[in-house]
């Protein structure tokens, strides 16, 4: 009996140390370092919460390495698509957790969110963002080559 109950205060601790902590993984799958030189290229947003983006909208960002600049291109909340530039940074967090934060350029201010960020390598290469203040809003960015010129 005093076996059987040591079983049983076990088995909690033990699924919460099986239990993974790699937000947006899965299980296997090759990560990236997170640096300025991985990140640095074009990217378009996929996926917001799981969703697919509709039809009519995207946003295409640019990050530069050397400047820590980027240039996005958004179309969501607008009858035309915007572009949008600023600095962005990557940080580590105190629990050694990469995130990114950036702000506009031209006065509009920091971004709503600083994002933990996870980088995953081909062949499904893509990047994934959560909000620091909001586990549920997550992005998946993927590389491209170029933004269309339609976009420009």
């Amino acid at each position: 009996m005093n076996r059987y109950i040591k079983l049983v205060l076990l088995f909690p601790l033990l699924m919460f140390f099986s239990c993974s902590k790699d937000k947006g993984s899965d299980v296997g799958e090759a990560k990236e370092l997170v640096s300025y030189k991985t990140i640095e290229g074009n990217w378009q947003l996929q996926q917001w919460n799981n969703e697919y983006l509709l039809e009519g909208q995207f946003l295409f960002i640019n990050f530069s390495r050397t400047d820590h600049k980027f240039t996005m291109y958004q179309h969501f909340d607008s009858q035309i698509s915007r572009k949008l530039t600023g600095t962005y940074k990557l940080q580590k967090s105190k629990h050694e957790i990469d995130y990114i934060s950036g702000e506009y350029d031209f006065g509009y201010g920091l971004w709503h969110n600083d994002y933990d960020i996870v980088i995953f390598a081909a062949p499904k290469r893509r990047m994934v963002w959560t909000a620091s203040s909001d586990p549920s809003d997550v992005q998946v960015f993927v590389p491209v080559d170029t933004i269309p010129s339609s976009v420009l």
